[in-house]
């Protein structure tokens, strides 16, 4: 005939275990058996005495396992385990709980217990640190998700390493470890995490899409003209320059006639194209360019290391303008202003064509005539009287249009000027 005896002993120090609701409970059963070879069916659940000294199940405790025991003659000792037997449905309280152990077979069921033998816990909430370093500075960065700076007990966090430029992910060390750029991490305790970049050469110097833009228009001989330039580029840092030249003809034949010295530039470290401005600028039209002609402008960028270069030309950009011609004529002074009677005048032409002052610096009598060549009209007298050593104020007369061979009179006393020849 099969039974059991000696049902239930729980393998905890002092008979009693303590743990938190968000635990599992490993209960250790021993027994004895004798009878057929049969499979015999174990149930722990946590019990809890109630107002009236009984003790019912905590059924969200309860786990069945089975084992199969061999035949024996005679009562042999048997140790199993019903694992991980869940605590959440247990509240934390100071008394303790106990436990019921149930065997089902052919024999029937048998069943034992111990009235207090778990004690549970008030659930302390653990957090941890993760630290994160990068090796080198610079060489990229880490993310974490979820972003936090405290993390509690058994929560995952996924790093994901992100090489800056010029650098790739090589490794991952201390609480992490592989290749792979995306790692998992179980937090159970403080962690450090170091994430491992190695650089990488940047690709060989290219520049491409050259776009030198110069205002277009007519310019006289002395003018800036302003201008744009863009490019993208690719490679290692290095300095370079850029070199402007002007030049006639129809495309695609350029006659260069004039090349300005070289401008610095400095390229940054880029591992793909990136699109740059050079800071806007200007050029100076030199007495080498003809007037009425047109002109070409074709930029080379160049870095000076390791080498490479474009060339962008634009066809009819700069047109000089023709010289133009002045006009020349003859002024004399009238009338007695508040300074009084004179015996000398003295005079100069603003002329706006040179925005500047034009006169040979001589004093003249009163019946004498200043003349003035070449100069743009439009202007205006700037006049000095003289009596004895005493000089007057300057008399500035009114803006006149003047034509070639004009004889004009300036009036210091009205402030007026007339043609009189």
């Amino acid at each position: 005939m099969a039974e059991i005896v000696t049902l239930l002993v729980i393998k905890v120090p002092s008979n009693t275990v303590t743990k938190k609701p968000t635990d599992y409970l490993n209960v250790d059963i021993n027994c004895e058996y004798r009878g057929l070879a049969q499979r015999i069916y174990f149930t722990a659940v946590v019990t809890q005495e109630t107002l009236l000294g009984e003790f019912d199940e905590i059924g969200s405790t309860k786990k069945v396992v089975y084992v199969d025991l061999p035949s024996s003659d005679t009562l042999k000792p048997y140790t199993t385990r019903v694992p991980n037997l869940p605590l959440s449905g247990v509240a934390p309280k100071t008394s303790p709980y106990g436990m019921k152990i149930k065997a089902e077979g052919t024999f029937g069921t048998v069943e034992a217990g111990n009235k207090a033998c778990l004690y549970v816990q008030e659930a302390v909430v653990e957090e941890f640190t993760l630290t994160i370093t990068i090796d080198p500075p610079g060489g990229g960065t880490v993310t974490k998700s979820p972003n936090k700076t405290k993390y509690t007990y058994g929560e995952s966090v996924t790093l994901t390493a992100s090489p800056s430029s010029g650098y790739k992910f090589d490794h991952w060390s201390g609480n992490a470890s592989g290749s792979s750029t995306t790692v998992s991490l179980y937090m159970n305790s403080n962690k450090t995490v170091t994430a491992h970049f190695t650089k990488v050469a940047p690709p060989k110097a290219d520049i491409r899409n050259l776009d030198f833009v110069a205002t277009k228009g007519t310019y006289e001989i002395g003018a800036k003209v302003p201008f744009t330039c863009t490019y993208e580029y690719k490679g290692k840092a290095q300095s370079g320059q850029l070199v402007l030249s002007l030049g006639t003809g129809v495309y695609p034949s350029f006659f260069t006639v004039q090349t300005y010295s070289p401008m610095a530039v400095a390229f940054a470290e880029a591992m793909d194209w990136v699109r740059k401005t050079i800071t806007e600028g200007t050029f100076v039209l030199t007495a080498a360019l003809e007037p009425g002609k047109t002109y070409n402008t074709r930029a080379k960028l160049e870095t000076l290391v390791d080498l490479t270069q474009e060339t962008d030309t634009d066809w009819g950009v700069i047109t000089i303008s023709t010289v133009p011609v002045g006009v020349s004529f003859q002024v004399s002074i009238w009338g007695t202003p508040a300074f009084g009677s004179y015996q000398k005048w003295w005079a100069n032409y603003w002329d706006p064509g040179i925005s500047n002052f034009v006169g040979d610096g001589k004093w003249y009598y009163s019946y004498q005539k200043i003349s003035f060549s070449n100069v743009k009209t439009g202007g205006y007298l700037a006049v000095f009287l003289m009596r004895d050593s005493t000089v007057s104020p300057q008399y500035t007369s009114p803006t006149f249009q003047a034509v070639n061979g004009g004889i004009y009179q300036y009036d210091v006393q009205l402030g007026k000027v007339s043609k009189i020849g």
